[in-house]
């Protein structure tokens, strides 16, 4: 899936948010969606174009979506840790800003 064809539903499966989505509602979880789209893009240095053609980016959409929306109120823990390292390769894999 391209990242620009990712949608809440799709965030919503993705973090097994289903029984939430009532209380917190679409707009605050297209926020998180809308901010982790930001990061990938902007950690990377890469543009729609690239991010669209490159169809794992979307898995690591949702999982810093999923990442920043479980840890809004805690701190990180191992198991965080890990996941970051896994979207920090995902990522790094298509940056261009390699100083």
């Amino acid at each position: 899936m391209k990242v620009s064809e990712l949608s809440v539903d799709d965030f919503v499966k993705y973090a097994r948010l289903e029984d939430v989505r009532e209380f917190d509602g679409d707009v605050n979880l297209q926020n998180y969606l809308d901010a982790a789209k930001s990061y990938v893009k902007n950690y990377a240095a890469l543009t729609d174009e690239i991010m669209d053609r490159n169809e794992e980016i979307s898995l690591a959409v949702l999982a810093v979506a999923n990442d920043m929306y479980a840890n809004r109120l805690h701190s990180s823990t191992y198991n965080n840790a890990y996941l970051n390292k896994l979207i920090s390769a995902i990522v790094g894999m298509h940056s261009r800003n390699l100083i």
